[in-house]
């Protein structure tokens, strides 16, 4: 019995090569290992006299729970990472469909204004980077906000203070997720 549990053993170990498995098999073969040798009166002797005994194995069985748990409460963050990214895309494309929409109306408000044009950044590239990109475009709100003569200008294109505010509003709901 203990001659074919460590050819298995053996067999086992070196027909699991790292790059094929993830780490949880490992540990959830070493588990069963440990579950099989605790229970089988003759696996435990055999083990005993390969130098693990009772207090090696129920050792080998606290670790294991304790990964255990440790996986369970990665994939659990892991998990509400992606949700909260999930999030902050869904959000940012839909500011991003808003926010584009008065930057184009500005630009082709302001398109002989070279002043204006600059004080907004309308002739700058978009910011491609998540967090830059929200500075740009609160920036540019509250550039508008502050001079009430652009607003003005904005405003037969139904471009409002209040639809600016909003934007305002949901780049810092965007900035704290």
């Amino acid at each position: 019995c203990c001659f074919a549990l460590n050819f298995y053993i053996c067999w086992k170990i070196n027909t699991m090569h790292y790059s094929r498995y993830k780490i949880s098999d490992f540990v959830d073969f070493g588990s069963a290992l440990i579950q099989v040798a605790t229970k089988d009166s003759a696996i435990r002797r055999g083990m005993a006299e390969v130098g693990y005994g009772t207090q090696k194995l129920s050792d080998g069985e606290i670790l294991y729970r304790k990964f255990h748990s440790l996986t369970l409460e990665h994939e659990s963050t892991t998990r509400q990472k992606r949700l909260v990214n999930n999030q902050r895309s869904q959000n940012h494309l839909l500011l991003k469909k808003e926010y584009m929409r008065v930057v184009k109306i500005a630009r082709i408000a302001f398109q002989d204004q070279n002043v204006i044009l600059t004080n907004l950044c309308l002739d700058a590239e978009r910011e491609k980077v998540m967090d830059s990109w929200i500075a740009q475009g609160e920036l540019f709100c509250k550039r508008l906000l502050t001079q009430s003569e652009y607003l003005s200008a904005l405003l037969p294109y139904g471009i409002s203070e209040t639809m600016v505010q909003e934007l305002v509003v949901k780049f810092n709901e965007l900035r704290s997720i």
